[in-house]
């Protein structure tokens, strides 16, 4: 039921076609680390965590936020 509500959830986003904002950097489940080019597209990061970790039928949880060579990094943990 939660991958149904995720995949729901993602609808508008998949409408408006993926971002360069935000890349995702490294994977080593349960963690998903992603660069993000500003502050301003940490929902866009937030969504994408989301629906890696429901492959895990689990919540992503943000972690960690540094800011390295210009851009963000965030690390979500799947719990």
């Amino acid at each position: 039921m939660r991958l149904v509500f995720a995949i729901l959830a993602m609808l508008p986003l998949v409408a408006c076609g993926s971002s360069d904002n935000v890349k995702r950097a490294d994977v080593s489940p349960p963690r998903v680390t992603f660069n993000i080019d500003d502050t301003k597209h940490m929902n866009e990061a937030d969504n994408k965590a989301t629906a890696y970790c429901s492959r895990y039928d689990r919540s992503a949880r943000l972690q960690n936020l540094a800011q390295q060579n210009g851009y963000y990094v965030a690390t979500y943990d799947c719990r």
